[in-house]
């Protein structure tokens, strides 16, 4: 006994023009693998794009910001080193026209009248003539003020009692000497801010000690908010991560005017700066989803270009394939034809080649019908056709006649089987291998076709002598190799037709084994379900 497997069921996936072949391996899709790095730089470069221009437009805004900050902030400078206008004439110091005077100047501590020399301290609201040791600090002040103008406290000098902490500043208007205090954050000085700034404006400006400002900027050093703070920027930016808290800017020129070691720092008022940051994230979050949008409509461009070069390259290797495999049975099948126009053959022998070259010029159209399918579809499987008892019916009514006509008997077992696979092929190979079995066979033949456990099995049996160990032999080395000098020398003798069909049902994913019976000769189709 002898056992040939022509073809495994399930073949189709190592069969060209499968998925196997799709995938983009490095090896046959260097061009694609390039496509997608060159993509993939180019979305990497522009994925800068959308953080350099965020940045950009935040630094562009705070310029413009701190600008129109910075100008008014000159404004507050100049009313702090000048008063606002005449002092009025008074005698006691709690005239009407003196409280409304103060309320003005929230930031005048001593009034001194250079005519009579008398010194006039605030309290409450009004003024009272100072002791003559409250006198003698500003008495000295008001001198060097009346000599150059104004004056402004530097470290190393006295201050007045009960002075507190703050920048100082003696204005001079005609008569009068003005002695001023900043202690920052101070009641007078947010009244004095909100009568000149307004309630509702959109900065706040203050002024910090040398200490305090180094100690401000130590705090939030690396933290950046939109940028680090860099000490050799002029003017140097502070930016905070709070959300209660602001950008805020030093401005050295205008530090100037408050003397000793205080600084001008302008930030944004916790209202603007809301509004400035719900801007910029508002940005960031459209020029990323316009990056996005982007790189999506690429990639999907990118995927169709793809994609239509896969189906070029897997049309090209099916036509390739499908000529390559067409050639050595074409080449046996005109030596056929030339065989039977020789006139000494005798008439049976004659039509016994034609009825060869029927059955495998059948096959032959049958493969070529699938591999244009087959590219047709981009390498997808076809459709299956409804296969039912009425199929095998009418194989039999077609091949009856053919064995009555050589004295044979066949037979067709058929259960009701309900499947799907495509009727061209199938009826094809069933034909090959019943034809098989009339011209080589003996005996009755037999079609049986069943189901088990997920697959349709057809077995087509005869009572022959079977293979011989060289055809045997012949058959499988020509299957395994898919060469065609091993196809050449299984000559049309030694069926030829089984070779072809064993490349049929490797194609459509069938299993095809020939097996030699004590007697008889078995071969099995199977169709996995």
């Amino acid at each position: 006994m002898s056992f040939v497997r022509l073809s495994h069921p399930k073949a189709r996936a190592l069969r060209p023009g499968s998925w196997v072949r799709a995938l983009p391996l490095p090896s046959r899709r260097v061009s694609s693998w390039a496509v997608l790095l060159l993509w993939a730089l180019v979305c990497t470069v522009l994925a800068l794009l959308p953080r350099w221009w965020i940045q950009g437009w935040s630094v562009r805004t705070q310029d413009r910001w701190f600008a129109s900050a910075t100008s008014k902030a000159g404004r507050l400078a100049q009313i702090w080193e000048h008063s606002l206008g005449p002092v009025p004439a008074f005698t006691r110091g709690d005239e009407p026209v003196i409280r409304d005077y103060l309320a003005k100047e929230c930031l005048t501590r001593f009034l001194i009248d250079t005519a009579t020399n008398r010194v006039w301290v605030r309290e409450s609201g009004r003024l009272r003539l100072a002791t003559p040791e409250e006198s003698e600090v500003p008495r000295d002040w008001a001198a060097r003020a009346t000599a150059s103008g104004w004056f402004r406290w530097t470290p190393g000098l006295p201050m007045p009692k009960a002075w507190g902490k703050g920048a100082s500043i003696v204005a001079f208007d005609r008569q009068w000497c003005l002695l001023k205090c900043w202690n920052p954050g101070s009641p007078e000085v947010e009244r004095w801010l909100e009568q000149n700034l307004g309630v509702a404006d959109g900065y706040r400006f203050g002024i910090v000690s040398g200490s305090e400002y180094r100690a401000l900027m130590e705090r939030i050093e690396g933290q950046g908010w939109l940028e680090t703070f860099d000490p050799s920027l002029s003017p140097r930016t502070l930016q905070v991560t709070h959300s209660a808290e602001a950008p805020c800017r030093y401005s050295p020129g205008l530090s100037q005017a408050f003397g000793g070691n205080w600084s001008v720092v302008v930030m944004m008022s916790p209202g603007e700066f809301r509004s400035f940051r719900d801007a910029y994230f508002f940005r960031r979050r459209m020029v990323w989803l316009a990056y996005g949008a982007l790189v999506g409509i690429s990639a999907v461009g990118l995927s169709m270009f793809l994609f239509s070069q896969q189906r070029e390259r897997i049309h090209s290797d099916h036509l390739a394939s499908l000529a390559h495999s067409l050639k050595t049975p074409l080449a046996v099948l005109r030596s056929r034809c030339d065989t039977v126009l020789n006139g000494d053959l005798e008439r049976e022998t004659r039509q016994a080649q034609m009825l060869q070259i029927g059955t495998e010029i059948a096959l032959l159209t049958r493969l070529i019908e699938r591999g244009l399918e087959q590219t047709r579809l981009g390498g997808q499987e076809p459709t299956g056709d409804r296969i039912d008892s009425a199929f095998f019916e009418s194989l039999d009514e077609e091949l009856t006649p053919a064995f009555e006509a050589r004295g044979r008997q066949l037979e067709v077992y058929c259960s009701d089987l309900i499947f799907h696979a495509p009727a061209s092929a199938l009826r094809t190979a069933l034909v090959t291998l019943m034809e098989n079995a009339l011209l080589h066979g003996e005996g009755l033949v037999e079609l049986r076709a069943v189901q088990e456990k997920g697959r349709i099995l057809l077995v087509v049996r005869d009572e022959g002598l079977g293979l011989s160990v060289e055809v045997a032999r012949s058959l499988q080395e020509g299957h395994s190799s898919h060469s065609s000098a091993q196809e050449a020398s299984v000559s049309p003798g030694q069926h030829l037709g089984l070779l072809m069909l064993a490349r049929l049902a490797r194609n459509e994913g069938w299993g095809l084994s020939l097996e030699n019976l004590e007697p008889g000769f078995m071969a099995s189709l199977e169709i996995w379900i």
